[in-house]
């Protein structure tokens, strides 16, 4: 399965999969920590596969990863190849 993820939880005695359909980027970030809000956002939306729609109404989830500025490069956004993105 390609960029999955399970959860469990949601619904009592099932995972459900979802899959990876966007990522984006948001400057400043939409969220914040102990009101500090980030230079940089990440979301990465997930959505559940079709034949799990009867169990949740949880349709989609989204993982958000903060940055902050740093004077060490960042090897996951070094490494990015938005030219070669897959979802």
């Amino acid at each position: 399965m390609k960029e999955t993820i399970i959860v469990r939880g949601l619904v009592p005695n099932k995972e459900l999969y979802y899959v990876l359909v966007n990522i984006h980027f948001h400057t400043h970030s939409e969220h914040t920590i102990n009101n500090k809000s980030y230079p940089l956002e990440m979301h990465m939306v997930h959505k559940l596969y079709p034949d799990q729609e009867q169990y949740t109404n949880h349709t989609r989830i989204v993982v958000g990863v903060l940055f902050n500025y740093s004077a060490t490069p960042n090897q996951m956004l070094t490494d990015f190849d938005v030219q070669n993105l897959s979802v």
